[in-house]
């Protein structure tokens, strides 16, 4: 008997382990994961105190993405607005180009006209200088052959 009392202790004593040992553990488990996730007041303060700051950084970051996109838009802007001019200019510049061409083509042209004309001038210059250089030399020839025929008259009259 006594021994059947030790065996029925035992096993009250074993049945009692088995089942209650693994609700401790779980319970200590389960304390153990409370303790993970108790923070202090602190630790909470400087989390806020993190995410406060990280809030105000990402507005600030934003702000700053906001203003360089305003001014990118506004280069963009004015990139096209300069290459409109640009392109204004250049063509402004082809059509004074083409004209000063054609401009000093028709100066060209008339200054070739006008050393034409001024060629033809010295030519008939140089015909009317030889014509009255032959007016003059017969006139000389003349005078000089009058001069003769009086001097020979006078002289046969003188004789």
């Amino acid at each position: 008997m006594c021994l059947k009392k030790l065996l029925k202790i035992f096993f009250n004593c074993l049945f009692s382990l088995l089942f209650f040992m693994p609700l401790y553990v779980y319970s200590q488990a389960a304390q153990a994961q409370e303790q993970l996730f108790l923070i202090s007041e602190s630790e909470l303060q400087s989390i806020e105190r993190y995410k406060h700051n990280s809030e105000k950084e990402k507005q600030s970051w934003l702000s700053q993405v906001q203003g360089l996109s305003l001014r990118a838009e506004r280069s963009e802007q004015n990139s096209m607005s300069l290459n409109d001019q640009l392109s204004q200019a250049r063509e402004q510049n082809r059509s004074l180009e083409r004209l000063f061409n054609e401009s000093e083509r028709e100066k060209l042209i008339q200054l070739s006209s006008k050393n034409g004309e001024i060629a033809a001038l010295k030519k008939e210059a140089a015909n009317e200088k030889n014509k009255s250089q032959r007016r003059l030399f017969i006139i000389i020839g003349l005078a000089g052959i009058i001069f003769i025929y009086c001097a020979i008259k006078l002289f046969r009259k003188l004789r």
